[in-house]
């Protein structure tokens, strides 16, 4: 894990609520893949690092949106019922 990783876990997990996590795990996802690709095309120690930074970034925001990708439909479908009892959220959701 690098120091680009870190900022990867956390700024796209604030993008998140507005944009989706869905959309951004499959944005992060890809970006990442396509990084892996340009690993082969490296020639200097500088390309290694900016690759290191970029694929860091990349694949901290996927790892780190996970989560709340799963957890999405749920609490969407909790907020749709609010009106209803407690009984039709999902235990993984604590809402009981």
């Amino acid at each position: 894990m690098n120091a680009a990783s870190f900022f990867g876990r956390i700024l796209p997990a604030g993008f998140a609520p507005h944009l989706g996590a869905m959309n951004m795990q499959t944005v992060f996802c890809i970006a990442a893949g396509v990084t892996a690709c340009f690993m082969y095309l490296l020639w200097s120690n500088a390309a290694f690092v900016i690759f290191a930074i970029i694929y860091g970034f990349t694949t901290g925001a996927a790892i780190a949106l996970t989560p709340s990708m799963f957890g999405e439909p749920f609490f969407s479908i909790s907020q749709d019922n609010a009106a209803n009892s407690g009984s039709d959220s999902h235990p993984v959701e604590g809402y009981e």
